[in-house]
């Protein structure tokens, strides 16, 4: 009678295949929350500046400097104003502004990277489940 080592179920994988997973989802992840990239500065009196982050699709957020600045008011004074304030401002009189396209891009750029995943995954377990055969007696 063989020795024969029972046949590895369809969900088990090699370590050797988690250790380059582990290294591919590194990579994604530095890839979708790598420093802020400035896509450009939107000007008419605002120089607000919008940003870019994500792989493959970029996604756009506002930011510019301090959390407060002093606006002119009405009435001649100056008021406080955040820059949350600013920026609906900003966005509500500019409707050509880029804007967060929001969990659209968040699915797609998860499900683009579990298809990256899956496109690494597959083929290393395939070499290493035939590899484990032919070394079989």
């Amino acid at each position: 009678m063989r020795d024969e080592k029972p046949k590895r179920a369809w969900f088990q994988v090699h370590l050797s295949t988690l250790v380059a997973l582990m290294f591919v989802a590194g990579v994604l992840m530095w890839a979708n929350t790598r420093p802020n990239e400035l896509l450009g500065i939107w000007g008419g009196g605002f120089d607000i500046k919008y940003y870019g982050k994500g792989w493959p699709i970029r996604d756009v957020y506002w930011g510019d400097g301090p959390g407060i600045r002093l606006v002119k008011s009405a009435q001649g004074g100056y008021q406080t104003q955040s820059s949350h304030e600013v920026f609906e401002e900003f966005l509500s009189s500019h409707p050509t502004a880029p804007r967060f396209s929001g969990w659209k891009t968040i699915a797609l750029n998860v499900w683009f990277a579990f298809f990256i995943l899956a496109a690494v995954a597959l083929p290393l377990e395939y070499l290493a489940r035939r590899r484990e055969r032919n070394q079989a007696p």
